[in-house]
């Protein structure tokens, strides 16, 4: 048995393609199914920490989840192959786009009963026909503005068959965890340091005249992050490159790098910034997302009652409830998945620094609540506010 962490890169796409095309060669494609065929996709957004890694595990036990994907980054990195000509030929980019899109899933063996599949794309589904769901999860889809409006400009034509799955996690142990992810030699003290200044950048430069007017008139992204480093270039100023990753786009090697000043790009990402969901959820309407497409579930939730997530899950997909093998008997006895990306080990966050972010994020979190309340998400707005302890 070979896996995939045994192989580079190239290696594991050539064994895969190999694989499908033993699977699916022309003698046996009337047993395969194409990307374009599948009645829906289901794309995971986010966010960064919230628990990604295991929602794709339990996802993988759903009897119609066929095929994942994790960290597929079409939507905001490889589609800037794709970006001129979307400009010069709007149609003819968008073609090669969803082509290229397409493609990365390659043919996939149907197996008998029901299929869903990308953790970053469903309605109208016809139980009597067999049914194929492509799933993906991409973290950094619920917090790049861009994103929305790319995955639009080139699944606008098959919007109604795509379903969006977020997961929240309290935004101030979401940014604890998240910072350490980014460097294994920073300490509770660096991280004390980056609050207190990036606070600072939200709180000049991150205000509703540069995001929303309201919720019927919204900014461009292009609008919002040019307005965005403009304030930080003139009321902030401090050598820190905040959020430049979406003014310049910057390559995956970019972690680590450090700019003239000896500040991290990484860092300054927005480690705060990711945890102010409101907005994020703001901008895949204002894409012309529909909040019914969008199923949201908490890291609480996840971890402590994945068995009726699941379910909820499957609500929504609008499909039978099936779980592979004896998974469904594993989660009654109380064992479930727990994957993810270790941060090696760190030192519990200082109290006054929890302290200091809670009181940040309150309004975020109270006007997510409302906003959720507002709109058809499919969520549980009492286990939302529980996450973020706007419940005592």
């Amino acid at each position: 048995f070979v896996t995939r962490y045994k192989l580079s890169s190239a290696l594991w796409k050539k064994l895969r393609a190999t694989i499908n095309e033993q699977q699916c060669g022309n003698k046996t494609k009337h047993k395969c199914t194409l990307p374009q065929d599948q009645n829906g996709i289901i794309i995971g957004i986010g966010a960064q920490k919230a628990g990604t890694s295991s929602l794709a595990g339990y996802m993988a036990k759903l009897e119609n989840v066929v095929k994942m994907r994790k960290e597929f980054h079409f939507f905001d990195r490889q589609i800037l192959k794709y970006e001129d000509t979307i400009k010069t030929d709007r149609n003819k980019g968008i073609q090669e786009a969803l082509q290229a899109y397409f493609e990365k899933w390659g043919p996939q063996p149907k197996p008998s009963g029901w299929l869903p599949v990308e953790i970053s794309p469903v309605s109208g589904m016809n139980f009597t026909e067999l049914t194929q769901y492509a799933f993906m999860n991409v973290f950094r889809y619920m917090f790049d503005r861009r994103v929305p409006y790319r995955m639009m400009d080139v699944l606008g034509q098959i919007k109604e068959k795509i379903k969006i799955v977020a997961i929240i996690r309290n935004p101030v142990f979401r940014a604890y965890s998240g910072f350490f992810q980014s460097d294994d030699e920073v300490t509770s003290k660096d991280f004390a340091d980056l609050v207190k200044s990036e606070i600072e950048a939200i709180r000049k430069c991150y205000v509703p005249g540069l995001i929303f007017v309201n919720d019927k008139i919204c900014h461009t992204p292009k609008v919002h992050y040019s307005a965005l480093k403009t304030c930080i270039a003139h009321e902030v100023n401090d050598g820190r490159p905040w959020f430049e990753r979406f003014i310049v786009p910057l390559e995956s090697s970019f972690r680590g790098e450090i700019n003239k000043e000896g500040y991290s790009y990484w860092q300054h990402e927005g480690v705060l910034l990711r945890g102010i969901y409101i907005d994020q959820l703001k901008t895949f309407l204002c894409a012309g997302w529909k909040p019914e497409q969008i199923f949201i579930t908490t890291t609480s939730e996840l971890h402590l009652r994945p068995l009726n997530m699941l379910k909820d899950l499957a609500a929504f997909l609008k499909i039978p409830f099936a779980l592979q093998n004896n998974f469904q008997k594993r989660l009654e006895s109380g064992s479930g998945i727990h994957r993810g990306t270790a941060a090696g080990h760190h030192d519990p966050m200082p109290s006054d620094i929890q302290k200091t972010l809670q009181a940040f994020f309150d309004d975020f979190n109270l006007e997510l609540v409302n906003f959720l309340r507002q709109h058809k998400f499919i969520c549980n707005v009492t286990q939302i506010e529980q996450e973020l302890r706007l419940l005592v």
